[in-house]
């Protein structure tokens, strides 16, 4: 993982700015915040799990943003060392057109609804627990000796996003098309036969 410091510099030497003229250092550093949220919620290489969140008698719907609030997608719910389906609310009334009112004894899905509303099917009479694993929004780079969230391996999709915002803002807009080429090529090529 590389420091925030070291960035800034080879980025603003990428768009011909060294000296940070036409983007101040604090600028690019929040540009590059930003990607690196972006790249991760596309990539899903930074997670974080609640353990034993609580679930009660005869409810489905969760609300997220307090329990979760760095959380961006929802990755996996686990019961005890068993993995939920991912499924959509479109499938759950393909089960069944009641689906919102069956129980059981042990959970079999979970759908998200939106980005904060969590649907765990079916309800269960009792208090339960399940885990809950979820892509995290990265942390912002509040100074430049601040570490990366993102493994090596991303920081060249991070770098040319924010090289193309940068260049958009400086009207450069030719060369913002080939970059945002090659980083929508390599993560498609990335993510091939990964569920998006």
């Amino acid at each position: 993982m590389e420091v925030a410091g070291t960035l800034i510099s080879s980025l603003l030497r990428r768009v011909r700015d060294p000296q940070g003229l036409a983007n101040t250092r604090g600028f690019t550093r929040s540009i590059l915040s930003d990607c690196q949220r972006l790249i991760n919620a596309r990539s899903r290489r930074v997670l974080e799990t609640i353990a034993g969140f609580v679930t009660e008698p005869m409810r489905m719907f969760y609300p997220l943003t307090a329990s979760m609030p760095t959380a961006v997608r929802v990755q996996a719910v686990r019961e005890g060392d068993r993995d939920l389906d991912r499924v959509t609310l479109k499938q759950l009334s393909q089960i069944n057109s009641t689906w919102f009112r069956r129980t059981g004894d042990r959970f079999e899905a979970f759908a998200e609804v939106g980005r904060d509303l969590i649907v765990i099917y079916p309800a269960k009479t009792i208090t339960s627990t399940v885990d809950i694993v979820a892509v995290k929004l990265t942390d912002n780079l509040i100074d430049e000796n601040e570490a990366t969230d993102l493994p090596d391996e991303d920081l060249l999709d991070v770098m040319e996003l924010a090289e193309a915002v940068l260049l958009a803002k400086m009207r450069e807009i030719d060369t913002v098309k080939p970059l945002i080429e090659r980083i929508v090529k390599r993560t498609k090529d990335r993510l091939a036969g990964v569920e998006v």
